[in-house]
């Protein structure tokens, strides 16, 4: 008998270098700021929908964070929102659970990378 060892992280740091390099019309810090806070309250959203069978709420969070993660040039994140957003519309469960599943470990994983940034000297 053989053990499958699914690996429970997804490394979102592929994109997230890009966030320290947004330019706004405001503080860069404060504009970056305003946008995480926005992906990370919508990815709680995503996290109670699913859990709630909430396919309205569901749509509309990843819709929010598809375009939010696209402006700040996290693709893959974005990428994913968005194929969430489309199974909805499909008959497969279990598509739909993988990818809302994935998402939230993107998110993790970006947040983790981005307080790993913040805490690094210079």
């Amino acid at each position: 008998m053989s053990v499958v060892d699914i690996r429970l992280y997804e490394n979102a740091r592929q994109d997230t270098w890009r966030l320290f390099g947004i330019e706004t019309d405001c503080d860069p810090q404060e504009g970056l700021g305003r946008a995480l806070d926005e992906i990370a309250i919508q990815l709680q959203l995503v996290q109670t929908a699913a859990k709630d069978d909430d396919a309205a709420q569901l749509a509309l969070s990843c819709r929010r964070i598809g375009e939010d993660a696209s402006v700040l040039g996290l693709n893959r994140i974005a990428r994913v929102a968005r194929a969430v957003e489309k199974l909805l519309h499909q008959n497969d469960p279990n598509a739909l659970a993988a990818n809302v599943a994935r998402l939230m470990r993107l998110g993790d994983g970006l947040f983790e990378d981005v307080w790993g940034m913040q805490n690094q000297p210079g």
